[in-house]
């Protein structure tokens, strides 16, 4: 009896046909982050990030492997210290002997991965892949008032709060009313983003794509 060992080799090699590594961008950190690409695997957790209470979760339940979305690393590291989230988490794994692999834009880009799994969840009809780096999805919704279709992504994505912005196109002039427009400022690392939005807005062209994630301190 018992659980059935594999190498993680083998695991890996079996994500690189559902997220070919060629497809990952050039910035990107996607693959192995921490561990040994022949360690015997009993358990893996799978999980979007590596924070550290997911690293803890995985040394508590005996997992030889975590496999994530966002990867731990995305700069280059001068230093891995308790001094820091990234640090802490390494720290963890390592002590554990749990390796780490991460499967990030090459998921996103993928056919069936991330992206197109959002513009299905979110009722795109013909979805097609759009931009030079093939992350966006665009495609057609019902027409229907902002207010309306931000709430469906909210229970359609199963997500509690939603911040968004104009992407910086000027509103049509039948959307510049003074009724209902609400200034919105994008915070966190997209402080120049700051336009009014329209919750009376009809929306129907849709352009969408994934977080690019990053490391936590």
């Amino acid at each position: 009896g018992g659980i059935p060992m594999t190498l993680s080799s083998e695991i890996f090699d079996y994500l690189d046909t559902l997220s070919p590594a060629a497809l990952a961008l050039d910035w990107d950190n996607s693959g192995l982050q921490v561990g040994s690409r022949n360690a015997p695997v009993r358990k893996i957790l799978v999980a979007l990030d590596p924070f550290e209470d997911v690293c803890r979760e995985a040394a508590a339940m005996g997992a030889e492997l975590v496999i994530t979305h966002h990867p731990l690393f995305f700069n280059p590291i001068k230093s891995l210290t308790d001094e820091s989230a990234v640090g802490r988490a390494a720290a963890i794994l390592i002590q554990n002997g749990i390796g780490l692999f991460s499967c990030h834009t090459n998921l996103d880009i993928a056919p069936g991965g991330v992206n197109d799994c959002l513009a299905r969840a979110l009722g795109l009809e013909n979805p097609t892949v759009f931009g030079s780096e093939q992350l966006l999805r665009k495609g057609l919704i019902p027409e229907q008032p902002l207010a309306q279709f931000l709430e469906a992504v909210k229970s359609k994505l199963g997500c509690p709060g939603l911040r968004y912005v104009s992407a910086g196109k000027p509103l049509p002039q039948h959307c510049r009313r003074r009724r209902g427009l609400r200034r919105l400022s994008c915070r966190s690392r997209c402080r120049r983003l700051r336009h009014l939005c329209d919750l009376g807005c009809q929306v129907q062209r849709l352009l969408g794509r994934p977080g690019p994630g990053a490391e936590s301190d």
